[in-house]
């Protein structure tokens, strides 16, 4: 099976080039060239785009400047021992020390043509874009055997992405009024959320002091306290909640619209109380003519 793809999006053709660009000499990466036009470079690492389908990629390596000898630096001072050139193989067996060589002589050398290396095909098209750099989330491909040591690909093939629980776990603990967040609480498969949600108009109570054993303290002064509604909230996400896709851009806005759902029910349920039913959802008989003055 071919292992090389050329992602094609809207005109653009991008090439995953990678380890095919070898550094430069000085370091850096050149730049390669499809069909005698500069590449440009994307921003996820290693991919290379141009405005056609290449009928060949090729990259220029600049190759070091060769030594062609070693030439005194004051010709006047030339001698037996120390003529006025030496060449490699001079250098090499000369009896001098090595740091008095380099003091005397400097360096001569000879600039090297470029190497033009072609980058092979063949390039099997796919309709895609590069895989995301700003996404942390696993993805977890269903791959063909000749793909599996080609990561650049593993976007464009289905899968699933694992971890979804805990992403909404985590949302969960961190939304407001959450006091707490239980995995399977009480036999119950999914994630049980208790909130503790303030009434629309302020509520409190009086509760006196108490001794050790539970008993009323008839020495100590009882305090006034802010009174919460407590709610409970079943998220069924469970362990082996996964999010799949044909593709990871399909996952991944998968993943997006489960967390806006549960975003919502976790919003929903954190509406403050209403002060009127207690937060039960009812008026206590008798409420209505009290009302009515």
């Amino acid at each position: 099976m071919n292992d090389r793809f050329v992602l094609h999006d809207d005109g653009v053709w991008m090439y995953h080039l990678g380890a095919d660009i070898p550094t430069v000499y000085g370091g850096g990466l050149p730049v390669p060239e499809a069909d005698g036009q500069p590449m440009i470079g994307l921003q996820a690492p290693g991919w290379w785009a141009t405005d056609h389908e290449a009928a060949t990629i090729t990259v220029r390596r600049s190759v070091p400047p060769a030594t062609t000898g070693y030439r005194l630096r004051d010709d006047s001072a030339a001698s037996t021992k120390f003529p006025a050139a030496l060449t490699p193989d001079e250098w090499e067996n000369h009896d001098a020390d090595r740091d008095l060589l380099w003091d005397l002589y400097t360096t001569v050398t000879e600039p090297q043509p470029d190497v033009v290396i072609a980058i092979d095909g063949p390039w099997l098209r796919l309709d895609g874009t590069p895989p995301p750099d700003d996404d942390s989330r696993t993805w977890v491909p269903r791959l063909p055997d000749a793909l599996r040591n080609r990561p650049e690909y593993h976007h464009l093939f289905p899968g699933h992405m694992p971890g979804f629980r805990d992403h909404i776990k985590r949302l969960a603990e961190r939304h407001r009024h959450v006091e707490h967040v239980f995995t399977d609480y009480q036999g119950r498969r999914g994630l049980t959320v208790i909130l503790k949600v303030p009434f629309d108009q302020p509520v409190t109570e009086y509760r006196p002091a108490r001794n050790n054993n539970g008993s009323v303290s008839r020495s100590r002064k009882g305090r006034t306290v802010t009174v919460y509604a407590r709610r409970e909230l079943l998220l069924d996400v469970h362990d082996r909640t996964v999010i799949q896709g044909d593709a990871r851009a399909e996952a991944a806005a998968r993943w997006d619209e489960q967390t806006a759902h549960y975003t919502a029910l976790l919003d929903e349920a954190s509406v403050a109380a209403c002060s009127h039913c207690k937060g039960h959802g009812y008026v206590p008989s008798g409420a209505e003519a009290v009302s009515r003055g």
